[in-house]
């Protein structure tokens, strides 16, 4: 064999690189708050992704949001919430952490500013996007550092009933919202998050959640919904995707999975499949989660 073919075929058989990781802390009123960060060389702008409910940085990482993204050019961070759960505006005090309602927003806009500045990000280059739990948190980024950010995508989310009337943002914002219709934790159409036999506090529709932020964008009040053509035969899930018209860059769009449950679409968080569909419901194969966020992202 000669030498070039076989160096070839050495290639083929190396695994896939892999993405070096950089564990920091930051200190947000006298308490230590950690973080991840992957990063290609000059990044020109910055994912955050905001784990769900009693997870971690690192049970998040396991969708490989970041493998993707840093090819895209973005500096990728994970943080931790204190004690696994964000401050996301709820009010009803029922999981770690609650009981001392750390200042989240004041973490992540100081968090912000931080990796911005190490990296050379411009302003308004900064997006943020998680599921569940980190979702709602996501919302909350919106209502309260739209002037900070470029986009939101939150998933399997809606916004808090409690914080609704505290949301109040300064910019248009584009925002992207993918959610099972099929959600027993965050239901769909709005009432309290359930987990673990316990209420959660409640939230409104995930519609109504998208209605708020066309009318705030200053979109028309008409909506196109189209539905995705079926890639797997096997899959019982359907997608719908929803825009509202007339947003001038400010988009506001969900992709809406029929027979989806509490799930990263096409990734996966938690081990065991049995009990993943147990806990969280149907996955789905007719969209990744990972590369409709990124696409979403990637024009605004």
């Amino acid at each position: 064999m000669k030498l070039i073919p076989l160096l070839f075929l050495l290639l083929l058989l190396l695994p896939t690189a892999s993405f070096a990781v950089e564990e920091k802390t930051i200190i947000v009123d006298g308490m230590e708050r950690s973080y991840a960060v992957f990063a290609p060389k000059r990044p020109n702008r910055l994912l955050i992704v905001l784990h769900g409910g009693g997870g971690t940085k690192e049970k998040m990482m396991n969708v490989k949001l970041h493998e993707p993204a840093v090819r895209d050019g973005y500096a990728v961070v994970y943080p931790d919430a204190y004690k696994n759960h964000w401050n996301d505006g709820r009010k009803e005090p029922k999981v770690r952490g609650w009981d001392v309602r750390p200042d989240d927003i004041g973490f992540l806009r100081k968090l912000i500013s931080k990796v911005s500045a190490e990296f050379g990000i411009p302003a308004r280059r900064v997006y943020v996007t998680g599921p569940s739990n980190g979702g709602m948190m996501t919302f909350r980024v919106a209502c309260e550092l739209a002037a900070d950010v470029a986009a939101v995508a939150p998933v399997i989310s809606s916004m808090p009933e409690d914080f609704l009337p505290h949301c109040k943002p300064t910019e248009r914002l584009p925002v992207l919202m993918i959610n099972g219709r099929d959600d027993s934790l965050v239901p769909y159409e709005g009432g309290q998050v359930r987990a673990f036999g316990r209420n959660r506090g409640p939230v409104i529709p995930a519609e109504t959640s998208l209605a708020f932020w066309a009318k705030h964008n200053r979109c028309r009040p008409d909506r196109k919904i189209v539905e995705l053509p079926k890639q797997h035969s096997d899959d019982e899930t359907k997608v719908r995707h929803i825009r509202y018209e007339g947003c001038d860059g400010a988009d506001v769009e969900m992709y809406a999975v029929e027979g989806g449950g509490h799930r990263w679409f096409g990734g996966m968080l938690g081990r065991g499949r049995r009990i993943r569909n147990w806990l969280m419901g149907p996955n789905s194969r007719e969209i990744d989660t990972n590369h409709a966020v990124l696409e979403f992202f990637s024009v605004h």
